[in-house]
């Protein structure tokens, strides 16, 4: 079992993405990104450049969560898609991450996917 590590997004960072298509995306959006790099982090201990393209990787795809939790549906379709989201992220990881660290992270994606469903 993975162990998830809460980071709170600072002002600093926050304003980091305004003007761009982020900037209206709900606090805790910010806060999912920055958990899912902390976690990722903890995990596979990511280079510093690691974590620049992780950080990307994450906008993209809390963009994406934040825009279906403002969406009405019912729970199985929402689930199916966060899922979907889940696995295309994850193998977004797998193109920058070493075979080392693509070893643990798939040792570890049942544990991931659930926490990725706690948005």
């Amino acid at each position: 079992m993975i162990t998830l590590t809460i980071s709170v997004l600072s002002f600093a960072q926050a304003e980091k993405y305004q003007g761009t298509m982020f900037e209206n995306m709900a606090p805790a959006s910010f806060e999912w990104a920055a958990n899912r790099l902390a976690t990722l982090d903890q995990l596979v201990t990511l280079t510093d450049a690691q974590k620049e393209e992780v950080e990307v990787i994450n906008m993209r795809y809390a963009y994406r969560m934040d825009a279906l939790a403002r969406q009405t549906m019912d729970p199985e379709t929402l689930k199916a898609h966060r899922e979907g989201l889940f696995d295309y992220r994850m193998e977004d990881y797998k193109r920058i991450l070493n075979p080392e660290q693509v070893a643990i992270l798939v040792a570890h994606e049942e544990d991931l996917k659930e926490d990725n469903l706690l948005y």
